[in-house]
């Protein structure tokens, strides 16, 4: 009989170890990825028209891994990069907003680059998102 529990104790403490979650919540979980631009526009600020900039992204490859660590593949010029992502929430009225922070440095020449996807909303492996700089705004579609 002691025989027996002490078999179900370690058989429980087994189950409890590996069923163990990894820390991401919903949102970071559909992000953990490879992840390809699909669409790139930028439109000025003062202009209704966009301009498409999708070739320019095309050969960009971000992964998103679990242990929020990050890599940056471009296959067209061969550079690569390392490093972290975080997704930030924010709330605006009854609105969830989720912005992606990447930042890489050049496995190369160590030169530092970030990436910011604002408004990101990923549902069925494609992640629509934006980034609103000074003279304009990048709207993107990626997928996995």
């Amino acid at each position: 009989m002691k025989k027996g529990l002490q078999i179900m104790a370690v058989f429980a403490a087994f189950l409890f170890v590996c069923c163990e979650k990894d820390g991401l919540n919903y949102t970071e979980r559909k992000i953990v990825g490879s992840w390809d631009y699909t669409k790139v526009k930028y439109t000025r600020s003062w202009s209704v028209s966009a301009s498409d900039l999708t070739s320019d992204y095309e050969t960009i490859q971000l992964d998103f891994n679990a242990d929020f660590s990050a890599n940056y593949f471009n296959s067209a010029t061969g550079e690569t990069g390392t490093g972290l992502w975080e997704l930030t929430q924010s709330y605006s009225d009854d609105n969830c907003v989720n912005t992606i922070y990447a930042s890489f440095t050049d496995d190369e020449n160590g030169e530092l680059s970030q990436v910011v996807l604002e408004n990101a909303n990923v549902c069925n492996r494609k992640m629509q998102a934006s980034y609103q700089e000074k003279d304009g705004r990048f709207r993107y579609v990626l997928e996995k």
